[in-house]
């Protein structure tokens, strides 16, 4: 893929029970530095798609949650477009 084409990918993910906030977010520097994914995540879905990604770059995501059972960040996913 030419590295200036935008891509999109689709994550999925455990509901977040009780949560009160839900944030996507990613990291092109292999997790050093972090900043929110440009989608809103709803607390109540399985899925986020995150659009606008550049071919030949590796993206590290993960979910950062308030409240309920899963409060906390979740484990991290690297995805190479």
């Amino acid at each position: 893929m030419d590295g200036a084409s935008p891509s999109a990918v689709v994550l999925s993910f455990s509901k977040a029970e009780g949560a009160t906030n839900v944030v996507l977010m990613q990291s092109i520097d292999g997790g050093n530095n972090w900043s929110p994914a440009n989608v809103r995540v709803n607390k109540d879905s399985l899925l986020a798609m995150v659009f606008g990604l550049k071919g030949g770059t590796t993206y590290h995501f993960q979910l950062v949650v308030t409240g309920g059972s899963r409060a906390g960040e979740s484990n991290v996913v690297s995805v190479s477009i």
